[in-house]
């Protein structure tokens, strides 16, 4: 929650409701790790980075359903269900609302959502993968930082936020490796 604060602050400051203060975010329960920020070299090593951490968490937690991956789009999560999938790794995806209806913490699966299907969501383990991604219609980089502020607090031990792409957003997040 601390970095998620941090990472977001200078925009939340800059867009702030002057008749809403804005209040820091105090963390309730779990005190998680620091975040693993990790700058990979493209969508496939990501894809391979990612699937590697998934499997040691589960090595030590031995649920699948404690992970998730959030993703900026349904796209971007494709190269990671291959490596999933030739792995053996169970995953399900949520990528809209009727997946979202389906979602279930039971299945002993990791669950693939977008940044925005996760809100309202907790999982012990979360890798945001694809940080540095900017929707083609965005007027400006910073506006994908309060999504990703909703995607990194989705996690409550562990956070791994990976990137490849070069821009704004990757490296305000280098200043946090």
């Amino acid at each position: 929650l601390h970095f998620a604060y941090a990472f977001s602050r200078e925009y939340f400051e800059k867009h702030q409701n002057r008749e809403i203060p804005l209040v820091q975010p105090q963390a309730g329960g779990e005190e998680g790790t620091e975040p693993e920020i990790l700058r990979c070299a493209s969508e496939r090593d990501e894809a391979r980075q990612v699937a590697d951490w998934l499997e040691k968490r589960h090595a030590l937690c031995g649920h699948w359903s404690d992970m998730a991956v959030l993703c900026p789009t349904e796209r971007s999560a494709q190269q990671l269900q291959d490596v999933m999938t030739l792995r053996g790794v169970p995953f399900a995806t949520c990528f809209d609302r009727e997946g979202k209806k389906t979602y279930s913490r039971r299945k002993d699966v990791v669950h693939l959502l977008t940044y925005q299907s996760s809100k309202g969501l907790e999982f012990p383990y979360v890798a945001v993968i694809n940080a540095s991604f900017v929707h083609s219609g965005a007027a400006d980089e910073s506006e994908v930082i309060p999504v990703l502020y909703v995607a990194f607090t989705r996690a409550t031990r562990e956070l791994l936020v990976t990137c490849y792409r070069e821009n704004s957003i990757s490296r305000h997040l280098e200043d946090f490796a």
